[in-house]
């Protein structure tokens, strides 16, 4: 008779050694929280392995794993002093007063003599010169779903429903399937972490919505090819202008938005609500600021989501790809503007400062609604109001402006055009040095002597337009002119403003201009 194969005994130390794996490398949450989730194990660990086990679960930042290991330790193994002294470190740093309690009152009972452990005072705050305590897993982790919660009630959708973002990569194209399910903390983390990559649906069960959002995607035609110079540099241009713009146009309608790299095909502008909205108004108001801006643009195309007013109750409507995270197609993070890439923490706590817009401004919305800078141009519009006269009614000139107040590089036809027109107003030179101040390769003096060698009238607008090869109309002129340039479109300007510091009428003019020219040649000499 053949002998009853015996059960292979269960190898504890592979599964802790897959633990510490899984949480120090993060590659399988769902197959960590799994893991920790298995209680019926710890009955069977010794007292180091069950030590192992609660370390494992404070890296996973699972709090109620780490408790039930530590725990068990206790009543398995109360004599061992490192479980008591590591479990009040625990509650102490978490600040839990109460789980101290209940921790104190377990010792008395099985380990009396250990009382002196658990019974610690706190330790004192460093002083000021000690260096920086770092920050506890189970502090960050509350933290951490402080910015959860606060990034979830911004970025409300459908209720009983959300969208997971799809993609077949081997014909480039991707979709989303809907979750039918409430959003939960757990999947935006994942979204976040960039496991996995959700929508919400902007419209509500009840037909209203807490969300609207500007599309503005580059046109097909630009995307994934190799640009030309003309079509880079219109594509830089237009972007910093979009940029700078929406954002400016939407705070003259008191609106706030938030901005964001989509990680895909462009950006987008979420104008996030106190309170459920009609998706009519918002439509309305957002469709104004896209047809404002729109006709500036030739590389972007704008679209305003939501773009149903009501639920038809055969579809669940528009949805939008969650900020942050990542595109599943193009596998570029999406991230939050302005601003160099920053990590998610990072990125979250940026939120902590952002205004919900409330409903009342969609019905208050006037006709014209008068010119408020953004407040990110404001010192701009105060120092050089004509400048921002000028930049209100050209986009071309506005958009190198915007490439200036980023320290972007200029091109030479840009750098020329922003000389031919900001160079004809009476503060060009304060204007100007503002202007090119922060760019890389800044020399005052140059600047002075390209200002020094202006003469004539502004560039035209036809020349504007063929120098930075733009497509666009040419805007109707303000009234009858005989030639066309950006500043008649200025209050008040007139020629005579920008050359009378130029103008050579007497002797002494003659003198001064000499010495500035001299100056300059002097200056542009080797040091001997």
């Amino acid at each position: 008779m053949a002998a009853t194969p015996q059960p292979r005994p269960v190898d504890f130390g592979l599964i802790l050694a897959r633990l510490e794996h899984l949480a120090l490398t993060g590659a399988d949450p769902e197959a960590l929280r799994q893991l920790l989730s298995e209680r019926e194990l710890l009955e069977e660990l010794d007292a180091s392995q069950l030590l192992r086990w609660a370390r494992c679960a404070q890296m996973a930042q699972d709090r109620d794993a780490a408790h039930a290991a530590l725990e068990t330790l206790h009543q398995r193994f109360p004599h061992d002093a490192l479980g008591w002294q590591e479990h009040h470190a625990l509650l102490e740093t978490f600040g839990d007063t109460p789980g101290l309690m209940r921790l104190r009152a377990l010792c008395q009972q099985l380990a009396p003599e250990h009382l002196g452990i658990v019974s610690r005072v706190p330790k004192p705050s460093p002083e000021p010169q000690d260096p920086p305590v770092p920050e506890a897993p189970f502090t960050r982790q509350a933290h951490m779903e402080e910015l959860i919660r606060h990034y979830m009630h911004i970025f409300r959708g459908r209720e009983d429903c959300f969208a997971r973002q799809w993609v077949d990569k081997a014909t480039g194209k991707s979709g989303y399937v809907p979750v039918r399910e409430p959003l939960t903390p757990a999947a935006v983390r994942e979204h976040l972490a960039g496991l996995r990559t959700y929508g919400i649906y902007l419209l509500t069960q009840s037909g209203r919505t807490y969300l609207g959002v500007i599309d503005a995607d580059l046109r097909k035609e630009l995307r994934g090819a190799r640009l030309d110079g003309r079509e880079r540099h219109t594509v830089r241009r237009e972007l910093a202008y979009l940029l700078g713009r929406l954002p400016e146009l939407a705070a003259e309608q008191k609106l706030h938005c938030i901005t964001e790299f989509s990680g895909g095909k462009g950006y987008h502008f979420w104008f996030p609500f106190a309170e459920p909205v009609d998706p009519a108004a918002v439509r309305t108001a957002l469709g104004r600021l896209a047809a404002r801006l729109q006709p500036d643009l030739t590389a972007f195309h704008l679209e305003v989501f939501p773009k149903q007013d009501t639920l038809s109750g055969k579809g669940l409507g528009n949805l939008v790809k969650l900020p942050l995270g990542i595109h599943r197609l193009s596998g570029k993070p999406s991230r939050l503007l302005p601003g160099t890439r920053e990590d998610m923490v990072r990125q979250l706590e940026r939120l902590q400062g952002v205004v919900l817009n409330a409903a009342s401004v969609l019905e208050s919305l006037p006709p014209a609604a008068p010119v408020l800078p953004h407040p990110a141009a404001a010192a701009w519009a105060e120092d050089f109001p004509t400048l921002h006269t000028l930049t209100q009614a050209c986009p071309l000139v506005a958009g190198i402006v915007a490439l200036c107040r980023q320290r972007r590089a200029l091109s030479l036809r840009e750098e020329r055009v922003l000389l031919g027109t900001i160079g004809f107003l009476p503060e060009r030179r304060q204007v100007l040095h503002a202007l090119l101040g922060d760019q890389e390769n800044y020399n005052p003096h140059l600047v002075d002597y390209k200002i020094s060698r202006l003469r004539g009238t502004p560039l035209g607008c036809r020349k504007i337009h063929a120098l930075l090869e733009s497509t666009r109309d040419l805007c109707p002129a303000p009234g009858p002119v005989r030639y066309l340039h950006p500043l008649v479109f200025v209050p008040g300007w007139r020629l005579e403003q920008a050359e009378v510091s130029e103008r050579i009428t007497n002797l002494q003019d003659a003198l001064r201009e000499l010495r500035r020219a001299m100056d300059l040649v002097h200056r542009f000499l080797p040091a001997h």
